[in-house]
């Protein structure tokens, strides 16, 4: 939060690599996908109200309560304005944000574990959108040697499982050290490791998979059907 003391002067100013939430309000604000997108844009660099709309394609005007949300609720800082600068600037004060064992824990309130899975589910979300983006634009097919998308199952003990979550997050704490202003190309990375439900909805996903394989015909247009 700006104005504590010892906050390193404004240019500076670098986020912590992570910061664990615990609170509740601060989980309900995480879990909103505006909210989410806009600490994403100033995890990198400070940066304004009106940058950060011009890279969201949305009107700084409307960006401005959710920007005060953040702020109020530690999860973003404001920048001190210095001479020759017209706007206030923000940062992200972290550069990964996790929920607390205690919001994730299954004995917490039914408002508390509806908040934690609004926000896991947006940051899936979002990296799916990113990919979908990705595609579209066509950056995936100009840099293909650095792309990998995979899907996997293991059976294993929760001591196992746990290990390897732990390598998890230090590849992850690795991926954020790498980055750096001159980098070539700009790369995401998505994880979610998780126990899965004991029955898994088998049914729903391979309709789910035909739907998108065949697409439904026109009515009155079967093969089959005589004139």
């Amino acid at each position: 939060m700006p104005g504590r003391a010892g906050t390193p002067p404004a240019d500076d100013y670098e986020p912590a690599e992570v910061m664990v939430v615990e609170e509740l309000d601060q989980l309900r604000i995480l879990a909103n996908p505006l909210r989410a997108a806009i600490i994403q844009e100033v995890i990198p660099a400070a940066r304004t109200v009106a940058e950060v709309g011009e890279a969201l394609g949305i009107s700084p005007t409307k960006l401005y309560y959710h920007f005060r949300e953040l702020e109020m609720a530690g999860l973003i800082r404001s920048i001190p304005v210095h001479e020759g600068q017209a706007q206030q600037r923000y940062r992200a004060v972290a550069r990964f944000y996790q929920l607390s064992s205690r919001l994730l824990n299954a004995n917490s309130a039914p408002e508390t574990q509806s908040a934690t899975v609004e926000f896991t589910i947006s940051a899936i979300d979002h990296v799916a959108a990113q990919l979908r983006r990705a595609f579209n634009e066509g950056s995936i097919a100009r840099t293909p040697d650095v792309v990998t998308v995979q899907r996997r199952t293991a059976r294993m003990s929760v001591a196992e499982a746990q290990q390897f979550a732990d390598r998890l997050r230090k590849l992850a704490s690795s991926f954020e050290k790498a980055d750096r202003p001159d980098g070539e190309i700009t790369v995401e990375l998505g994880l979610a490791l998780f126990p899965r439900p004991s029955q898994p909805a088998v049914n729903g996903d391979q309709a789910v998979h035909r739907a998108r394989r065949f697409p439904r015909r026109q009515r009155g247009r079967s093969p089959r059907s005589r004139g």
